[in-house]
Formats: structure tokens, sequence, C-alpha cells
């Protein structure tokens, strides 16, 4: 009898047991998304502020427009974010602040002229220019020195990489555009060889596009013909501290083009960033 009434007992702290622990689970999960959020909020916040010497930021509109806006931008713990452009003489600072919606958001609270003014609407543009104030992040490489936001509304492209010292002088972009035109020597027709990545391309017998630069009208006209299909378009050129790019990137048989990288040794500009090599500009 005695060891029959231990049994229940047992069964009973063991069914009170399971029940308490129910319950800590169900706060304890209840907690969690809320939980979650505010912690990923924490770890973006303090990815974005510990830059000593701010993001190179590239923010190419979610429209139909080919226009590119590069700057340095710093956010600092006080929720304020100061944006430094080639285009303008001083630094504007404005606010910032993360915000959880559907997902976590990275928002342009106040006015800034160099970044806001793209979503604000005229009276020439009453829809503004495609720009966006919110933008969802989507990814943060391991390294934590680059960070890809996406426009909210129109699907914009934000890019933050983490500048370096020397990038708060704007004299460097100068320069790379006297790269540009030394290379061209006076002749805006150019062709960028592709010599991997593609069907047929070598050293020998490279896939050609054509390129009209004008460093000048910042424009960029391109066409080429690769299996019998041709294709040509316009981008923007731009010039940021680490050499110049398009406003997006041409396509070509699946694969990217978009940045570019000066070859000192070779003094021609080079592929960087993409998933195709050998590629390289020539008269």
């Amino acid at each position: 009898m005695k060891k029959y009434i231990y049994n229940i007992v047992a069964l009973l702290f063991v069914a009170l047991g399971t029940t308490s622990c129910q319950k800590d689970d169900e706060t304890k999960f209840s907690q969690l998304p809320d939980q979650r959020v505010q912690a990923k909020m924490a770890e973006y916040k303090q990815v974005l502020t510990q830059a000593p010497f701010g993001w190179q930021m590239f923010y190419s509109l979610g429209s139909n427009i080919e226009y590119l806006s590069y700057q340095i931008a710093t956010f600092s713990a006080d929720n304020t974010v100061t944006l430094h452009s080639p285009d303008l003489s001083k630094p504007i600072t404005s606010e910032y602040k993360l915000i959880a919606k559907d997902d976590i958001e990275l928002m342009f609270s106040t006015f800034n002229e160099n970044l806001t003014i793209f979503s604000y609407p005229s009276e020439r543009v009453p829809k503004g220019y495609g720009g966006d104030i919110e933008f969802n992040f989507k990814s943060v490489n391991a390294r934590k020195n680059e960070v890809v936001l996406e426009g909210k509304k129109y699907k914009g492209k934000l890019i933050l990489r983490k500048a370096k010292e020397e990038y708060k002088d704007f004299d460097r972009l100068k320069d790379f555009v006297k790269y540009l035109a030394e290379q061209r020597g006076g002749v805006r027709y150019m062709n960028l060889a592709v010599t991997h990545g593609l069907e047929g391309a070598s050293e020998e017998k490279p896939v050609s596009i054509g390129l009209d630069l004008s460093s000048i009208a910042k424009a960029a006209d391109y066409a080429y013909n690769y299996k019998n299909i041709f294709r040509n378009g316009r981008k923007m050129l731009y010039f940021s501290h680490t050499g110049m790019g398009l406003s997006s990137p041409i396509e070509i048989d699946g694969h990217q083009i978009q940045y570019f990288v000066y070859n000192r040794e070779k003094q021609r500009y080079e592929i960087d960033r993409s998933d195709l090599k050998g590629i390289y500009l020539y008269l």
C-alpha cells in the first residue's frame, strides 16, 4: 500500500514538474520572438556604428533611372548619420533609426540632401525619382565589413562597405577620372575584353563589349553581340575611392559586370567583384 501511495505521489510530482516546465517553456518561447528582434536590431546598430572611418555607400535607385549615388556614410550611436558626397563640399548630418515591421529596417527619418531628396516629389517629378527612405537588411557578411540593404518600396539597392581613413579625401576620385582619360587617349570608344568565363572566350579571342565612356557626362553606352543575341543600353558611370563602376550591372549570359579597379602596372581598368575573370578595358 505504501509503495502504491509512493508511486502515486511520485507521478504527481512528475506531472506537476512537467506542467511547470511547460508553463516556463511557453513563457520563454512567447518572449523569444521579441527578444530575437531586439537582439538583431542591437547587432545591426553595432555593425553600423563600429566603422571608425565610416562606410562607402553605393545607392542605386529602384526605378528605371540609371543613377548611382556614391558617398561616405558615418552612423553614430545617437541615431545621427553624416553623409559626405563628392558633389557637395560639406557633409550633411540627419537622423536614422532601426525599426521592426515585417522585417528590420534602416530608416532615414529626417531630410538629408544627399539621400532622401531622391524620394521627395517635385514639380518636375511629381512622384519623385524612385528613391527610398526605408531599407530592409538583406545581408551582413561574416567579416561585418559589407552590408546589403534593399529599398522597401522601390527596391533600390544600398550597399555599405567599410571605408578606410584616406577615404575622407575625395581628391582620389579625380585620379581615377584622370586614369580613364589617359587610357582613352582622347578616344571615347573603347572595348571591354572578356577572356575567361564565357563560352568561346580566350586571351587570343576575347568576347568584346563596346563601350562609349564619357567621364564628363558620366554616361556609359554599351553594346555587344554574343551567341547571335544583340544587347545595348546606357548606364551611369561613377567614380569611387576604389575605382569606377556602373549604376547597374551589364548582364551577359547570366554574368554581371559592374565594378572596375585600376591596374597601375598595366595602366588599365580591370573587372572587380565578378565571377568573370580577365576582363579589361582597351582601345
